[in-house]
């Protein structure tokens, strides 16, 4: 395992719906990377729990019940001319959600969708940055995860699902030709 650090991860917008919730879908939009940001936060599914207590037994069943895609809040710089953070504003204004694609330094992406409730300017202390914090909810739509192949041409797209896949057929001719 490869640890990474947050350096160099980017975060962009898209007011364009995609075709299909997939790499393809998601693939063929244009996002608009939100400029200065300085954290992103946490993202990804979780379950409520769901609770069984039956009067005969003294234990605890436990189940997964409804679950909840989160939300984040990030926070950057404030920056009028920056275009990210003027489709942000925009995306504010609708009742629609708006398309988000984290990009991590190794190539991995995520995209969810999300709709804007809050962007707010903060200003702090003389020496401080004017800071912009965005609230945004998540979607119960998938959030999608795959990673972009360097060095191929044109944007490659590949679903954690194709790497096991590749992997385990890689693992299988080798373990077949030391055989």
């Amino acid at each position: 395992m490869t640890a990474q650090t947050g350096a160099g991860v980017s975060l962009a917008i898209s007011l364009a719906a995609p075709a299909s919730y997939d790499a393809d879908g998601f693939g063929a939009l244009q996002p608009v990377t939100i400029g200065e940001v300085t954290n992103i936060g946490s993202f990804g599914r979780e379950f409520s729990t769901v609770t069984h207590q039956a009067l005969d037994r003294r234990g605890t069943d436990k189940r997964k019940g409804a679950f909840n895609n989160g939300a984040v809040s990030p926070t950057l710089a404030l920056d009028p001319s920056d275009a990210g953070q003027d489709a942000v504003e925009a995306a504010k204004e609708r009742r629609s959600p708006a398309f988000f694609r984290v990009t991590l330094q190794d190539g991995l992406v995520y995209w969810f969708a999300g709709v804007v409730m809050s962007f707010r300017v903060r200003v702090n202390g003389a020496d401080d940055v004017v800071i912009g914090t965005i609230s945004i909810e998540i979607e119960p739509t998938p959030i999608v995860r795959y990673r972009t192949v360097a060095g191929l041409p044109g944007d490659t797209f590949l679903t954690i699902e194709d790497l096991f896949d590749a992997t385990m057929r890689r693992l299988s001719e080798t373990l077949s030709a030391a055989a």
